[in-house]
């Protein structure tokens, strides 16, 4: 056993296994075969070394440890996963790192590595001459060797003793540590417990001097590879005396076990002692006592079981070749280094083809096959295990469990070990490889332009190629271009050899180049739609409107939702929805001129300026009737006088407006002939006095909504005898609400007092033949007793029958010059009739085709007016 020092109760039931197992098979374990360096932590095949140098070892768990000279590296193939990881070496060479991590540290030329029973690994530095040591912490340690290249003695520590070339390293079950001394023709120990050097082969003298004397007195010639049996003799590969010596741990005397000291190659199947070797760089001990020789030069692996030797591995030409097949009839270039394993399977460092091979007749084996698809498991992997002793169990990872065969296997690293009934293992190391992902690239596209004319060029990448088989939606295409496409969204589907499927949507744009555009003209008031379509100029468009009319130009139409369709003489055709919507006139409300009251302060007298309104067929009148709450008192036709008295009755509301009252407010709003109406005008807040001794008081400001102040200012004037005749006694400016009367005493018995409100607003109604100035006036006040003249109007005007079915007769009794006018309508506001009769004069009219129910008559003359009730009865 070479540089693993098994525990002595492993080496017991190894021996009661019997785990010697002929050598068949090979196979390679690590390597590309590459001169090169691909990474740390990569499967065994994956893994390139760079001429790989020398005695390698095996620890307890079955890891395989090697230098890896050219990349200044040592490595480890784990036995449980597979991977290939430093132990130590930065890979550039050099001396650096002591009592740091050993992967941080350089090496100069590795060229044998040994592992003792606890995992302390030992490295022959041959270029740095020292011997290192990592321990199982990582921590890289010298002990032996100054860097020196010489020879200055024994018996000193090892640390400061020079060396010359160390090349061969081994470790006794004691853990003390040997290594050849090439350049000084030595085999030297250094103790584990004291750190002292000593020489235990060879006297430093070149040369051969016989067998069965005391090591220290013999002469070895250029000493390489050396190693430990279960027994701790040693064995050392006496190079250029072509053989193999043997050092006694009982005695210490040294004898030769294989080779007669002639060069060359023969005596496979006699006696060791009798064959010739050539360059024997390495020796190892399996635990049955066999000896394994690397014979560089003869390019082959020897084998000496109870005193016998023959090859085992190499046909004796250099070159790789022969994997899966007899190790003896593979190929090797300059085997630098073996090892064997418990259960008699080897390892050999194939030097030049730069790779780590294993030989043995314990054959396992596996198939697979490759996951069809990208991130799809359907990769399949079966294995078979024979030459070892049944029953045979399976560990895999990766999560495979415990079987013999699987399918919809991801794609992968797998490691699976196989341990036969004695209990010796072996290992695959198995890849799961899946083609590129399979996808569609960048999607071209050409948008619509004329029925469904589109297109898109789906290319891929990745997969496992051709033929790749298209599927469109919106095409019957089955290649990269799908053609006739609509607009809208479309699935390209591609199919590739190996039934992998890459799928994209592209959006498809309609940008036509026949372009429509509609110009609208609204229907109105007594007026219908009409649409016009013009096209971008492309020659000879026709076109096809909803309403089923052709041309360019449709007329007449009434509001609602259209389309007209254009079509070119290529085909294209264009369509576009266009609405004729019906215009409401956004007309302003006249707004009043002013309120002001009548002589006697018994009506609210509302007056406009209609003229510029002449597109008005009639007026309506409201008063608030709550907060911001206005009803609908009065409607006067474009023809009649631009204002209306309010009688203040409760014909119209339950309150009134009494002007001597309280304050309030109107509002207009005018109507076109279509029945429209437009918004409110802005209210007239009106105001009252009242008289507290001559001093007069309005409690609110009058005001129109919606503006600054209005007013300029009020004036209070007096009609000392209540005849009519005002005479201005004071005014206030516009903020103040009240004024004194500084002769009231004087004329408390005979006046009347009101107060006006002057203001600038140029408003000259249309019932006023001329003003020079705009006003209003309050309610009178007084404290004498004005009498209030009977509604001549209310009296005068006989209405009958009333109620009646249908026929009235109204009588004219007034006295006085003029026409009286008279208008009929509904009490929702529809005018019926409207007519002027003489004075002294009668009229009928018939409303017998009107339905049942109460009418009002409106009748005015002057400054008077009434309202009267009309029933209809059936």
């Amino acid at each position: 056993m070479k540089k693993t020092i098994k525990a002595r109760i492993l080496l017991i039931l190894f021996v009661l296994f019997g785990c010697n197992i002929e050598a068949q098979i090979i196979t390679t374990v690590v390597g590309t075969g590459n001169q090169s360096y691909t990474g740390d932590s990569l499967p065994g095949l994956s893994t390139a070394v760079a001429v790989p140098e020398g005695g390698m070892s095996i620890d307890q768990a079955g890891n395989l440890y090697f230098c890896d000279y050219g990349n200044n590296r040592v490595r480890k193939l784990n036995f449980a996963t597979g991977l290939v990881t430093n132990i130590a070496g930065t890979g550039s060479s050099g001396f650096s790192g002591d009592g740091g991590q050993a992967k941080l540290a350089k090496l100069n030329g590795p060229v044998a590595v040994a592992v003792d029973k606890v995992g302390n690994v030992y490295i022959a530095d041959y270029s740095n001459y020292r011997i290192r040591k990592v321990s199982p912490s990582g921590i890289i340690t010298t002990i032996a060797g100054t860097g020196a290249y010489a020879y200055n003695g024994d018996g000193i520590q090892a640390t400061s003793a020079a060396l010359f070339e160390p090349t061969g390293i081994a470790v006794d079950t004691a853990g003390h540590v040997y290594f050849s001394h090439l350049g000084d023709m030595r085999v030297r120990r250094v103790d584990k417990s004291t750190g002292i050097i000593s020489t235990v082969v060879g006297t430093g003298t070149t040369g051969y001097n016989g067998d069965n004397i005391l090591a220290v007195n013999a002469q070895l010639n250029f000493p390489y590879g050396i190693a430990f049996d279960k027994n701790n003799n040693l064995y050392v590969s006496d190079k250029f005396n072509y053989r193999i010596r043997k050092v006694s741990a009982a005695t210490g005397n040294i004898i030769t076990i294989v080779g007669n000291g002639v060069y060359g190659n023969n005596g496979d199947g006699g006696l060791a002692t009798s064959a010739s070797i050539e360059d024997v760089w390495d020796v190892d001990v399996d635990s049955l006592g066999n000896i394994y020789l690397a014979d560089r030069s003869d390019n082959k692996i020897r084998k000496v079981t109870n005193g016998t030797i023959n090859t085992v591995a190499g046909n004796g030409t250099a070159a790789y070749g022969g994997d899966g097949g007899l190790a003896t009839s593979a190929n090797l270039s300059n085997c630098s280094g073996v090892v064997a394993n418990r259960c008699g399977a080897f390892y050999i460092c194939d030097r030049f083809n730069n790779r780590i091979r294993k030989v043995s007749s314990y054959n396992f084996s596996a198939t697979s096959v490759n996951a069809k698809c990208y991130a799809v498991c359907n990769g399949t992997v079966g294995i078979n295990a024979n030459g070892g002793m049944a029953p045979y169990t399976y560990t895999w990872t990766g999560g495979l469990g415990s079987g013999t065969s699987y399918a919809n296997v991801c794609a992968g690293n797998y490691v699976v070990t196989s341990t036969d009934g004695k209990g010796c293992k072996e290992q695959l190391n198995i890849i799961i490889s899946q083609p590129t992902q399979f996808l569609i690239t960048n999607i071209t596209q050409t948008n619509v332009t004329c029925n469904n004319n589109g297109a898109a060029i789906a290319p891929v990448s990745g997969g496992a190629g051709s033929p790749n088989v298209y599927t469109w939606s919106g095409s019957t295409s089955t290649t990269a271009i799908g053609t006739g496409l609509a607009p809208g969204i479309h699935t390209v589907s591609v199919t590739d050899a190996n039934g992998c499927i890459a799928t994209k949507t592209v959006s498809i744009l309609f940008t036509p180049t026949l372009a429509l555009t509609v110009n609208v003209t609204n229907a109105s008031c007594g007026s219908l739609g009409s649409a016009t379509a013009t096209s971008n100029g492309a020659a000879q468009v026709g076109y096809a409107w909803s309403t089923s009319a052709t041309g360019s130009v449709v007329s007449n139409i009434n509001p609602g939702i259209y389309n007209v369709t254009a079509t070119d003489n290529n085909g294209c055709m264009v369509t576009s929805q266009f609405s004729i919507a019906l215009n409401t006139p956004t007309f302003a409300s006249v707004p009043i001129c002013y309120v002001t009251v009548d002589s006697v302060s018994k009506y609210n007298v509302i007056t406009w300026d209609k003229a510029i309104f002449a597109t008005a067929d009639s007026f309506f009148i409201y008063r608030e009737t709550g907060t911001n709450i206005y009803k609908l008192i009065e409607s006067r036709p474009y023809a009649a006088l631009s204002q209306f008295v309010d009688t203040v009755k409760t014909l119209y509301f339950p309150n009134t407006g009494n002007p001597n009252v309280g304050t309030y407010r109107y509002k207009l709003k005018t109507r076109n002939s279509c029945g429209e109406k437009s918004e409110f005008s802005p209210y007239h807040n009106t105001l009252f006095i009242v008289n507290t001794n001559g001093s007069f008081s309005w409690p609110q400001l009058y005001s129109i909504e919606g503006g600054a102040n209005p007013v300029i200012s009020y004036v209070l004037e007096r009609d000392n005898q209540s005849n009519g005749n005002w005479q201005a006694i004071g005014s206030v400016a516009a903020t103040q609400q009240f004024i004194i009367d500084p002769n009231y005493s004087n004329f408390q018995n005979t006046a009347s007092w009101r107060v006006r409100t002057q203001w600038g607003i140029n408003c000259i109604p249309t019932v006023r033949s001329s003003s020079n100035g705009s006003f209003s006036s309050s309610n009178v006040v007084s404290n004498n007793a004005v009498g209030i003249k009977e509604n001549n109007l209310n009296n005068s005007v006989v209405l009958f029958p009333n109620p009646s079915t249908g026929i009235f007769e109204i009588k004219n009794n007034l006295l006085s010059p003029g026409k009286l006018f008279y208008e009929i309508k509904t009490v929702t506001g529809e005018i019926i009739a409207t007519g002027l009769i003489d004075e002294k004069k009668s009229i009928s009219f018939d409303m017998t085709d009107k339905p049942a129910g109460v009418y009002l008559m409106s009748l005015e003359i002057g400054n008077e007016r009434v309202t009267k009730k009309l029933i209809v009865t059936k």
